[in-house]
């Protein structure tokens, strides 16, 4: 569900993927109307919503393992 409404409520999300290890995360490849492409990966902790974005300038996304990794890096973090 938490999928099918993000891919919806954003115009420019393009893909739609799950961070293993991050229970309750939520990510999506963004392609911008300027062209350029970000990942972006959202999850709650408490009553704060967390948001880790990676991308590169460009109108490639990076390696998906940035953003896991990174994504990953954050939750651990607040633990």
């Amino acid at each position: 569900m938490q999928a099918w409404t993000n891919g919806l409520n954003c115009p420019f999300a393009a893909q739609v993927f799950d961070v293993d290890g991050v229970p309750g995360s939520i990510g999506f490849k963004v392609r911008w109307s300027d062209g350029f492409t970000n990942d972006q990966v959202s999850f709650v902790r408490g009553n704060r919503r967390y948001v880790v974005v990676a991308g590169n300038g460009t109108n490639l996304p990076p390696a998906r393992e940035v953003i896991v990794d990174a994504t990953r890096q954050v939750a651990d973090g607040l633990s």
